[in-house]
């Protein structure tokens, strides 16, 4: 049995990877989106400091728990306020109630921002809403960061791959080129 070229091995290797790292990715994201520890503000009247990584910054509140992130303001850590608006496109994330949907926007010019938002109507201050940079790709925002990595792995070992038999390719040509001289 003739041996496979190492180029095959290293694309399947690579390939099966990243197929790996979609499966993880699907998995997380059947679940309940891992929000970072800081960008939950609690629906209390009382500011969140939150990391904004000086840009736009999404707030996120789940529709069926009753969180209204349209309650919510922003104000630059030295007390000065920040506009706050609604969003044009909305973006879902799975939860365990329901969806997280991205509705309201700042720019925040500062690594920190303090977000505050008030109780709803109900009268719960338990309920939180989630405060995050914004996705730099919005087709990819209700994405586990994992599936899109192992995408990205995966399409590395097909270019491992079609370079392999590339080179396999023209190493055959030049074998032949050379039969044929002689």
């Amino acid at each position: 049995m003739r041996k496979p070229p190492g180029s095959i091995v290293v694309a399947l290797l690579v390939a099966l990877v990243g197929i790996t790292m979609i499966g993880f990715g699907i998995s997380r994201s059947a679940g309940e989106y891992a929000w970072p520890d800081d960008t939950s503000v609690t629906a209390d009247g009382k500011p969140h400091e939150v990391r904004t990584t000086n840009g736009s910054v999404w707030i996120w509140s789940n529709e069926a728990d009753g969180a209204d992130a349209s309650t919510c303001t922003a104000t630059m850590t030295d007390g000065s306020p920040i506009r706050v608006q609604a969003l044009r496109e909305r973006v879902k994330r799975p939860g365990k109630l329901g969806d997280y949907v991205s509705r309201m926007e700042f720019n925040s010019y500062e690594d920190t921002a303090l977000v505050t938002c008030q109780p709803s109507a109900g009268g719960s201050d338990e309920l939180v809403v989630y405060a995050e940079p914004a996705p730099r790709l919005i087709l990819f925002a209700g994405l586990d960061p994992w599936t899109f990595r192992g995408g990205l792995v995966t399409l590395l070992g097909g270019l491992i791959y079609l370079g392999g038999a590339l080179v396999r390719r023209a190493n055959r040509t030049a074998a032949l080129r050379q039969q044929d001289a002689e």
